[in-house]
């Protein structure tokens, strides 16, 4: 017992890893498309720096608005956020915006009961990258947290209805 506990020890100590981030490279990131654009990271800096607060009149857009404005980004202050990016394609980072019209997720039934995420209309920013088609959203007038900036994933593989648009902050 006493030699493994010595040799995890050694191979933190020497490699600077850890067991969990040994499992945590299995995961696909968005560094596997290169590096955040410098655009995306000043937005991820404004939605920090503000979560937990009610954004402007707590809409969701008012989030995305007010992030784009902050970072002088270019933008139709209507719903063109930016360059369109084809998120089954193309790499998706953190910081790009999400738009849903008329979306619909279904998760598989708990207990007998069907789950359904609905998004009639909604703007988000893409917090975090968890995978292909999966993120974590930072928005507000959505779920629990409702008229103030808060998180929840969302995985579009579950999508069964609407339309989806992702798109690059620009300036």
């Amino acid at each position: 017992m006493f030699r493994l506990l010595f040799f995890v020890l050694t191979f933190i100590l020497f490699t600077g890893s850890s067991l969990h981030q040994l499992n945590n490279q299995t995961k696909p990131k968005s560094s596997a498309c290169g590096e955040t654009p410098e655009l995306n990271k000043k937005i991820l800096t404004y939605v920090k720096a503000n979560m937990g607060k009610r954004l402007g009149n707590g809409e969701c857009w008012d989030v995305v608005a007010g992030a784009l404005n902050y970072v002088g980004a270019k933008w139709d202050k209507k719903f063109n956020f930016g360059k369109l990016v084809d998120y089954k394609k193309d790499c998706v980072f953190p910081g790009d915006i999400i738009q849903l019209n008329d979306a619909m997720m279904h998760d598989e039934p708990v207990k007998g009961v069907h789950v359904y995420d609905e998004y009639p209309q909604h703007s988000a920013i893409i917090l975090e990258v968890k995978n292909t088609q999966e993120y974590i959203l930072a928005d507000q007038n959505f779920g629990l947290g409702k008229n103030k900036l808060n998180t929840h994933p969302i995985n579009l593989k579950k999508l069964t209805k609407g339309t989806v648009k992702v798109y690059r902050p620009v300036k």
